[in-house]
C-alpha cells in the first residue's frame, strides 16, 4: 500500500468510528421516558442493545437488547411484563427483539462462537420477546429450563400480536 492509500484508509476507518459512535449516542437518546409505577414488573438489568439487519426478507434492521431476568422470573407472565416495559421505553424503534438471560454476567458482550464465554452464555440464554410495530407481529419465547437452543421441546411461545402470514 502506499502512503497515500494508507491515508485514506486511515481516513475511512476513523470516519466509520465516528458514525458508529454517534449512531450509539443517539440510540440511547431515543430511548422514551416511562412511568415505573404503571406496572410491577420483576427485577431485569438492560445489558448491551445494538442494531442487526433484518433476516426476513430484507426488511428494516431491527434493535437487539440484551436482558437479564432472575431464573425465578423465566415464566410468561414475569416476561410479559418485562417486554412491556422495554417496548415502551424503545418505542421509536420499528422492530425490536429482546434475548433473556439468567445471568447478568453475559449481558454487556456480543459473543461469537470463538470467544471463550459463547457456551456459557448461550446456556444462559432463556428466550426472546420480538415486536414489529409495522406488521403488529409480537411474541414472547421461553424456556423453561437452561440453553434455549439446545431444548426445543422446553419452550413456550405466547403469541402476543397476529401471527403473520407468510
Amino acid at each position: 500500500m502506499t502512503a497515500r492509500s494508507q491515508f485514506t484508509f486511515a481516513i475511512l476507518a476513523l470516519i466509520v468510528i465516528a458514525c458508529t459512535s454517534f449512531a450509539q449516542v443517539s440510540r440511547r437518546n431515543s430511548r422514551c421516558k416511562i412511568d415505573d409505577g404503571e406496572m410491577k414488573t420483576p427485577k431485569f438489568r438492560i445489558g448491551r442493545s445494538y442494531e442487526a439487519p433484518s433476516t426476513v426478507g430484507g426488511g428494516p434492521p431491527m434493535t437487539v437488547v440484551h436482558v437479564s431476568v432472575d431464573p425465578k422470573n423465566i415464566n410468561g407472565d414475569d416476561l410479559i411484563r418485562v417486554a412491556s416495559k422495554l417496548e415502551r421505553k424503545f418505542c421509536n424503534d420499528e422492530r425490536l427483539f429482546l434475548v433473556f438471560f439468567d445471568d447478568a454476567a453475559y449481558i454487556k458482550h456480543v459473543y461469537v462462537s470463538v470467544d471463550p464465554g459463547f457456551k456459557a452464555a448461550e446456556e444462559s440464554k432463556r428466550g426472546y420477546f420480538y415486536v414489529d410495530r409495522k406488521t403488529a407481529e409480537k411474541y414472547v419465547t421461553y424456556s423453561t429450563v437452561r440453553n434455549y437452543l439446545r431444548n426445543p421441546e422446553k419452550s413456550v411461545t405466547l403469541q402476543l400480536g397476529p401471527p403473520l402470514k407468510r
